[in-house]
Order: structure tokens, then C-alpha cells, then sequence
């Protein structure tokens, strides 16, 4: 029996789950992360279309440096691993973060278990044979009833569920990405592009176009994005749509 547990913190930010995964990371790193944090959320997206009508305003930034990444689709994951828990634990014991998508109905911790199928994105940051659990991160309902980020345990066959029967196009990872912490990146304060990003919010505006064509094949076309001023445009316009 075997235990890995990958360090995490109380993150800085967590408007969203992938934000608070990143930033819970970084927290529990040694290197100063706020120089690079500071140069980089200032651009504000409105996005439509993800899922239905839904509207979601993000901070928006390309990546993060002290934070290496790939992805493993699903079609190679089910080639090369027969088992799924197996192979989430060889993630975690070679130093990997598992973010992947899941559907809650499967998982006891969610406010959704055997009600409704809806998917989430929690991160898997460790795992105990003894117990037989993974430890996830993700926003749960607290014992106050309200609805934060934070840690908790999760069975092996919970979690296998809930990733094994994810409708495919419910899956934007198509599969999971892993993360792992660089321990060697020093980044300074960006004057150049705090600069950049503030002439786009005063423009609506983004000046990373490639980024467009990332969540076009993710999303498909039918998603709209709006930045900078023109985000108080439309939630105005939502508002006395009520």
C-alpha cells in the first residue's frame, strides 16, 4: 500500500476551477509567481456559447510559466491503459497534476451525485491504496452550505465513473492534461505588456489572435468572445433583457 500526495495551497484567486488549480500550485511553491500575475490579469473575456446561451467572464492569459503542460487524449489513454485508476497513480507518482473533465453523477462529493449528469473539471492532485481514494480539488459545498474551492477525497471507482462514462463532447480536454510545477523559471513584472493589455481594455480588444483560433476547436465557431469596455455593454444588455 502506497500513498502520494502532490503539494497544494490555498490559492490566490479562484474565480474559476481551472484558475484555482493553477494558482493552488503556484501557492505551494517556492518561487515569487506575483510578478508574472500582476503583468498578466488585466484583460477581462465574456465568453457565449460554451454551453448552451451561458455567459462566463474569465481573466484571460495564455499561460503560465512555471507550469509545464500536455495533454493525453482519451483514444490513447484507453489504447495504452486498460486501467484507468493505474494509470492516474503513475501520473501522480512521476510528479503530474491531473486535470481532466468528469461527470458529477458519479462522484459523492458533488452537489449533483445521482441527480443530474453535468460535467466539472477538478484537478487529482494525489491518492492513498489504503483508503482507496484520490485526493481532488475542485468548488464543492462546504458544511455552510455555500459553494467553495477546496480538497477532499474521492474513491478510485467514483472517479473512474465519472471520467469513463463523460459524453465525449462534454469533454473539452478530450482526455486530461497534466500539470507539473518548474521549479526554475524566474519571471519579472512585464511593463510592455501591462501596457498592451490595458490599451486592449480600453479598445475591446484582444491582441492574441491565435488564442481565438484554440477555442474555436475547442468550443466550435459558435462561440463569441468580448473584452476590455464592451463586456459592460452586454451584461447592460442582459440585465434588461430580465
Amino acid at each position: 500500500m502506497s500513498t502520494t500526495v502532490l503539494p497544494i495551497g490555498k490559492p490566490i484567486i479562484a474565480p474559476w476551477s481551472y484558475n484555482g488549480h493553477i494558482f493552488s500550485i503556484l501557492s505551494a511553491g517556492k518561487q515569487d509567481y506575483l510578478p508574472w500575475l500582476n503583468s498578466n490579469f488585466l484583460t477581462l473575456e465574456l465568453t457565449q456559447g460554451m454551453t448552451r446561451d451561458d455567459k462566463v467572464i474569465l481573466f484571460k492569459y495564455i499561460s503560465c510559466p512555471f507550469i509545464s503542460d500536455q495533454k493525453i487524449n482519451r483514444k490513447s489513454i484507453k489504447h495504452w491503459h486498460s486501467d484507468t485508476v493505474k494509470f492516474f497513480k503513475e501520473c501522480i507518482n512521476l510528479n503530474y497534476y491531473i486535470y481532466l473533465f468528469v461527470d458529477q453523477f458519479y462522484v459523492s462529493c458533488y452537489h449533483n451525485y445521482k441527480k443530474e449528469h453535468i460535467p466539472h473539471d477538478p484537478m487529482i492532485f494525489g491518492y492513498d491504496d489504503s483508503k482507496r481514494v484520490f485526493f481532488m480539488a475542485d468548488f464543492m459545498v462546504a458544511k455552510d452550505n455555500f459553494t467553495r474551492y477546496q480538497t477532499t477525497e474521492v474513491p478510485y471507482d467514483e472517479i473512474e465513473q465519472a471520467y469513463l462514462n463523460l459524453p465525449s463532447e462534454w469533454d473539452h480536454n478530450n482526455g486530461i492534461t497534466l500539470f507539473q510545477y518548474c521549479d526554475d523559471v524566474e519571471e519579472a513584472f512585464n511593463k510592455e505588456l501591462v501596457k498592451v493589455e490595458l490599451n486592449d481594455y480600453l479598445n475591446s480588444r484582444f491582441s492574441f489572435e491565435f488564442y481565438h483560433s484554440i477555442m474555436h476547436s475547442t468550443y466550435g465557431k459558435s462561440v463569441n468572445n468580448k473584452y476590455g469596455l464592451d463586456i459592460y455593454n452586454s451584461i447592460i444588455s442582459s440585465i434588461n433583457s430580465l
